[in-house]
């Protein structure tokens, strides 16, 4: 295969390999997939000649240039018009190393996927309830303060994944896996630090500060044959005046959200079990 990409992309190469046979390889999707990866495999190699390039053009031009403009003569004063020159120099420096922070974040754009899987008991038997955290550090709100800490993220991640893996089994049958994948979490309330010290740390709740949850979810059988899967927005305008279920403590960190998910999975699995859910 890689050998007649490579004639594809260099009409020299030795590969026998015919044009037509480079072109059905290319529109393999496996195929695309590894010249993606190679693409990306090679942009931190790019960058890094970029930036090799920008510092001999530096050395061999913007030197040489600013040692002879140091001290000349202009409209009958001494001026040091290096000076300039090394602040535009400075700033061009400064606008590579943003490029390359940029570069650097986009190759580390998987980020953190915490992922945990549990075995549980239900009416019929022992099922399976896999939990994920997609990019934890890039959800909208999930903080008990206001400024947050990995720890803290990772105590209320944990709460959520307890709260489902507590709730879920209810609704499957023995043999089923339940996937669900949390890819946005923003909290009910917001902080709003114009109150004062005092207050930083004071979730402030308000109509205004719905909680909203994005999730992709599947449910497989015993022999792993999909049974219902998809993505959900979950969302509730009306949570000021939204009634906490059984399952909820009302001064539960957690409550809205919670009652959210509540929500959500018994509206989910009647779909299910009515046939309705895509």
């Amino acid at each position: 295969m890689r050998c007649a990409i490579q004639r594809c992309r260099n009409e020299s190469s030795t590969c026998s390999a015919t044009r037509g046979d480079c072109l059905g390889l290319l529109e393999q999707p496996e195929t695309v997939a590894s010249v993606a990866n190679e693409a990306s495999a090679m942009r931190p190699m790019m960058t890094s000649r970029f930036i090799e390039r920008f510092v001999g053009w530096v050395i061999a031009t913007v030197v040489p240039l600013s040692k002879e403009l140091w001290g000349i003569t202009l409209f009958g004063m001494k001026t040091k018009i290096a000076f300039p020159c090394f602040a535009c120099l400075g700033a061009c420096f400064a606008a590579l190393l943003f490029c390359a922070g940029c570069a650097s974040a986009g190759d580390s754009d998987a980020g953190t996927v915490v992922s945990t899987t549990q075995q549980v008991v239900t009416t019929s038997g022992t099922a399976t309830v896999v939990v994920t955290f997609n990019r934890p550090e890039k959800f909208t709100d999930l903080k008990s303060s206001s400024l947050g800490s990995d720890r803290d993220r990772a105590g209320l991640m944990d709460d959520i994944r307890d709260y489902v893996v507590a709730q879920v089994p209810q609704f499957l049958n023995g043999g089923q896996t339940f996937s669900v994948t949390f890819n946005d979490i923003d909290m009910a309330g917001e902080y709003e630090p114009w109150h004062g010290a005092a207050m930083q740390d004071v979730r402030i709740i308000k109509g205004i500060y719905p909680p909203r949850i994005i999730l992709d979810f599947s449910l497989e059988d015993a022999g792993g044959a999909v049974i219902a899967s998809g993505s959900r927005a979950l969302t509730d305008l009306n949570f000021m005046s939204s009634v906490f279920p059984a399952t909820v403590f009302r001064d539960d960190r957690l409550g809205r959200e919670k009652t959210l998910l509540n929500d959500w999975l018994g509206r989910e699995f009647g779909a299910i079990r009515r046939g309705g859910s895509k």
